[in-house]
């Protein structure tokens, strides 16, 4: 901007596609975006009304004008300025500038602690709190406690003074999900096997992942395990089950709240996929009502209720609605050093070597690709190798599988795909050391404080046994996929002429290589 005739006078530079969102930019904030690609930070969302010009919020007592060389487009302005702001929600992103894929905090009026605070002072809805345990792991590191003894002091924040009927983790969600996982990945290896070719699963639990394969990747969507993330499962479980328990007569007389360690939980929470009809002239109903960050706890939440720390509320044992989870199983880890993201990998590989093959794996002994973010792991028999998984954490790394999936060089049977570096547990959400030169060795904390969780093999859990009992089927059987398994869209294809270039495309412009790791 430049002083000029006692004006402030700002110069635009405008992109076709850019102006739409700006409209009302706020109802967005775009903060710390950095995906690892340089991505532009523009939206090509296409709205029923697009304009040639942005406002911009400035200070009261500044003045701004706007001018285009083309009167037509000044008398254009004009008439836009008259007419009210176009609305967004976090279903309308496409993750164009990479601020989805990359994890960074979008906070939208819809998903902030501001709607639990309104569906508790109403008192008309049962509230219900579901915790992803890396959330708890970080909470547990934050304040030198275990992730526990974290969710026994969130429980007492939720319970005590918010009023929560149930405040549960979310083991049984993430334990049905590695059973549908590994039935799928059985299903799909031996079909392929009929044909004399190979089977590639990709995990799909991470929302970043999933909005850049619809977007700019489609050629990873049949690769792509339909099975839902913890998140989503837990949601299903409470609006198709839980209700009942609390004595509700509808699942809409439940408010579900989810603490998660990824901001992109949030977007993952407004899919039409994962939502609920159960009344036939109603609107689906969300699965998953609100979605609080772990850092969003202690920044949103905490303060309101007057507290400086989830220390300062009493414990409360976290409920257990379907039987006994992580927290209530002998001590000992069913997972190993892999373990950040839920497991996925870890399980997958011991299940299927000792299925499939016979083989009891002990530590996994994995082989670093390049960087700590992307290491995989094989197992031989009788010398040869006759399975091979990778973990791809970051956006790079996801490019590099993404690249050689679509050039037929994959050779992994199972692919961990996260978004962010070093998994779920460093998810965008989690709470950050204020010194950067610390980063490493608090996120050391939290892993260690994640893997401290005691936990059985998934086929061991009580809690996922009583659910699929409860449903009269079992893992991989229609009526399990009926309830935990979801589709995929073709994002891509709805951008006009192809125009969704920014953040999250680069997995399939071929620029990505090797050595860009």
């Amino acid at each position: 901007n430049a002083e000029y005739m006692g004006e402030t006078r700002l110069l635009f530079v405008f992109r076709p596609l850019l102006s739409p969102l700006l409209l009302s930019m706020e109802g967005l904030r775009v903060a710390n975006v950095d995906d690892f690609l340089h991505a532009a930070q523009e939206c090509v969302v296409v709205t029923s009304r697009a304009a040639p010009a942005a406002s911009a919020r400035v200070a009261s007592d500044a003045r701004v004008t706007m001018e285009f060389e083309d009167a037509a487009l000044n008398a254009e302005l004009e008439e836009y300025d008259r007419l009210p702001p176009v609305s967004i929600t976090l279903a309308d992103c496409l993750a164009c500038s990479g601020c989805i894929t990359s994890a960074e905090t979008i906070l939208v009026e819809a998903q902030s602690a501001a709607r639990l605070f309104d569906a508790t002072a109403r008192g008309d809805r049962v509230v219900v709190v579901s915790i992803a345990q890396q959330a708890l792991a970080s909470l547990g590191a934050q304040f030198g406690i275990s992730a526990e003894t974290a969710g026994e002091h969130l429980a007492g924040v939720f319970k005590s003074l918010m009023g929560a009927a149930v405040v549960m983790d979310c083991s049984v969600g993430r334990d049905i999900s590695l059973l549908e996982m590994r039935a799928e990945f059985l299903l799909k290896a031996d079909e392929a096997a009929s044909r004399g070719a190979r089977a590639t699963l990709f995990s799909a639990s991470c929302p970043g992942f999933v909005c850049l394969a619809e977007k700019s990747a489609a050629h990873v969507l049949p690769y792509m395990s339909s099975v839902k993330s913890q998140m989503a499962i837990m949601g299903k479980l409470v609006r198709g089950d839980l209700y009942r328990q609390l004595g509700c007569s509808s699942p809409r007389e439940i408010f579900h709240v989810s603490v998660m360690m990824c901001p992109d939980k949030k977007l993952e929470a407004t899919r039409s996929e994962f939502a609920t009809t159960d009344e036939a002239d109603a609107a689906p109903l969300p699965d998953v009502d609100l979605v609080l960050t772990t850092s969003e706890v202690l920044s949103q939440l905490l303060p309101r209720l007057g507290l400086a720390s989830i220390l300062d509320s009493v414990r409360v044992p976290l409920d257990t609605p379907w039987g006994p989870a992580s927290f209530d199983c002998a001590s000992g880890r069913a997972f190993g050093a892999g373990a950040s993201s839920d497991g996925q990998l870890e399980y997958l590989f011991r299940a299927v070597a000792a299925e499939r093959f016979g083989v009891e794996c002990g530590e996994l002994k994995y082989t670093t690709v390049r960087n700590k973010d992307m290491r995989e792991v094989a197992l031989e028999v009788d010398g040869s190798v006759v399975m091979r998984m990778v973990q791809a954490y970051g956006l790079r790394n996801l490019q590099t599988v993404l690249r050689r999936l679509r050039e037929g060089s994959c050779q992994y049977d199972f692919v961990e795909a996260m978004a962010c570096p070093s998994g779920c547990v460093n998810g965008g959400g989690q709470l950050k050391s204020a010194d950067v030169r610390q980063a490493k060795a608090a996120l050391a904390v939290v892993e260690a404080t994640h893997l401290a969780i005691p936990a059985v093999a998934a086929h061991d859990s009580a809690a996922a046994a009583a659910v699929f009992a409860s449903l009269g089927c079992a893992p991989g059987d229609p009526g399990a996929r009926a309830h935990f398994h979801t589709t995929y869209n073709n994002v891509g294809t709805a951008l006009a002429g192809g125009g969704g270039g920014g953040g999250g495309g680069g997995g399939d412009d071929g620029d990505s290589s090797d050595d860009d790791l």
